[in-house]
């Protein structure tokens, strides 16, 4: 190929999912996901911790809003969820998080802030997404 910018051997890796119905239904785009971006345990010294024996550092709700990014803010200590919504119709989002939110805010992917989300009580968060739409928030808590 004339001016290819990827010269050279590569290698690719790929699955094939049997599935019965769509895969909205099969939720094949969990899969998928678990298979580009697998799971790794690692293993720690023995330490008194916090922590109880099961935590959940967050939780969203239904399957199709899939996170792509959980980060810092750029500009102070917020954090910042980014999902979107892997289907063709409108969905309600729940963040469930494991402490109490202060405020939190619909950004663009600057993080330029658009809205606040006034759907906030403790450390749950309900957000209607569009169709195929990819929200960021910032959370401050």
């Amino acid at each position: 190929t004339e001016d290819a910018q990827m010269l050279g051997a590569h290698t690719f890796e790929y699955s094939i999912i049997p599935h019965n119905g769509t895969w909205k239904d099969a939720k094949v785009y969990k899969l998928a996901r678990d298979f580009i971006v697998p799971l790794i345990a690692h293993e720690d010294l023995p330490h008194k911790g916090i922590l109880k024996d099961t935590y959940s550092f967050m939780k969203i709700e239904p399957d199709e809003i899939v996170i792509s990014a959980i980060k810092k803010a750029e500009d102070d200590d917020s954090m910042v969820v980014r999902a979107f919504n892997i289907v063709d119709r409108e969905i309600e989002a729940k963040i469930t998080l494991p402490k109490n939110v202060k405020r939190a805010w619909l950004t663009n992917l600057n993080e330029e802030i658009i809205k606040e989300i006034e759907s906030v009580s403790k450390n749950l968060i309900t957000l209607k997404v569009p169709p195929h739409k990819i929200i960021t928030i910032k959370i401050q808590f």
